[in-house]
């Protein structure tokens, strides 16, 4: 009941207030994944625009949908949840305690140089960074990171607690207009 009436709201709310350009969506956290399935069948009751009726409208009518809705609400998943092909390795390195967002990409000083890096950082220069991705990322394979451009004119986003509690919280995800937590 509380989480469909604070649905109901927000969507009340976004269709009365349009996301300027500079604001971030509003962030709605709940307990799992699950509970997010609930929340978004209330809010495609609601009128809004969600992932399963996106689906469903043909390609040339989705702007016009969206803009006749008003309000646009995505799921944010993890990279497990999101489809990462090297989920394997992903639990693998997570079960040690070990961050394993290194896997999607990182910079590398100086190809991995690291004297040669450790050398001109000594002369007052600065090594030269290169980025490294993985091969599904840089194929553009990557759910995960798909999802960083839906985040860009989403008004509402339904994303599990455990973002809450994450030491190194995704760029895209640090701008918000709100942040609500449902139980």
């Amino acid at each position: 009941g509380k989480t469909t009436r604070l649905v109901g709201l927000i969507g009340e709310w976004c269709k009365d207030h349009p996301r300027l350009p500079e604001q971030g969506p509003i962030y709605i956290c709940l307990p799992s994944h699950e509970n997010i399935d609930e929340a978004l069948k209330v809010a495609e009751r609601n009128g809004m625009i969600v992932p399963s009726a996106l689906d469903a409208i043909k390609e040339e009518h989705v702007t016009k949908q969206l803009r006749a809705s008003g309000v646009k609400a995505i799921v944010f998943k993890g990279k497990i949840k999101a489809g990462c092909q090297r989920k394997e390795e992903m639990k693998t390195v997570s079960e040690a305690g070990i961050g394993a967002s290194r896997l999607c990409g990182a910079e590398v000083e100086e190809d991995g140089n690291a004297l040669l890096a450790k050398m001109k950082r000594r002369a007052g220069e600065k090594p030269e960074k290169v980025e490294i991705l993985c091969p599904f990322r840089q194929r553009g394979e990557g759910g995960y990171w798909k999802q960083m451009g839906d985040l860009r004119d989403a008004d509402v986003v339904f994303l599990p607690h455990a973002y809450l509690t994450m030491h190194s919280i995704p760029n895209p995800l640090k701008a918000a207009t709100a942040v609500i937590v449902d139980e």
